[in-house]
């Protein structure tokens, strides 16, 4: 929705606190984070995401997702 800086304050303050069922939130961050190009970030959002919720229905894009970052990231 355009608000990414909202979005990842929103994650970083939602994973201060116990968020067991939540952990969808770093999907979001992590996107927001690459909206920003802040592949960095980015990654290590998804790299969260997947241990907190690795069976989520967002766990395949987050690992192609992360695969492209590490990618784009050793070609630079």
């Amino acid at each position: 929705m355009g608000k990414l800086d909202e979005a990842i304050a929103s994650a970083q303050k939602v994973h201060t606190l116990p968020h067991k069922q939540y952990g969808v939130v770093h999907y979001v961050c992590a996107r927001a984070f690459e909206g920003k190009n802040l592949p960095a970030e980015a990654a290590a959002e998804y790299e969260t995401f997947l241990k907190e919720a690795p069976q989520d229905q967002r766990a395949k894009q987050a690992r192609a997702a992360l695969l492209a970052l590490k990618e784009k990231t050793q070609r630079q």
